[in-house]
């Protein structure tokens, strides 16, 4: 029995028009997962962006939320291969 393996796309970069101006911590951990690396609604609440409230929910706007994660994934080392 043979295996085929296929290839994994990524998903293209986010376009800001097609997400909301404003996200909440459980909507901004789901757009990050998608466009850049998992990561948890908890772990929003450390992310150094300006969080608003509104109705009582965090807010944070879209384009700063990606910027910042787009920093994270260029800032991380690459994979260390064995010699």
């Amino acid at each position: 029995m043979s295996r085929t393996i296929s290839p994994v796309v990524a998903p293209p970069d986010p376009l800001l028009e097609s997400l909301p101006r404003r996200v909440g911590r459980k909507t901004a951990a789901e757009v990050v997962s998608r466009y850049f690396f998992p990561t948890t609604q908890r772990a929003m609440e450390r992310w150094p962006v300006d969080w608003i409230v509104v109705n009582g929910k965090a807010v944070c706007d879209t384009s700063a939320l990606l910027a910042f994660a787009r920093g994270k994934v260029e800032a991380a080392r690459p994979p260390v291969r064995a010699a």
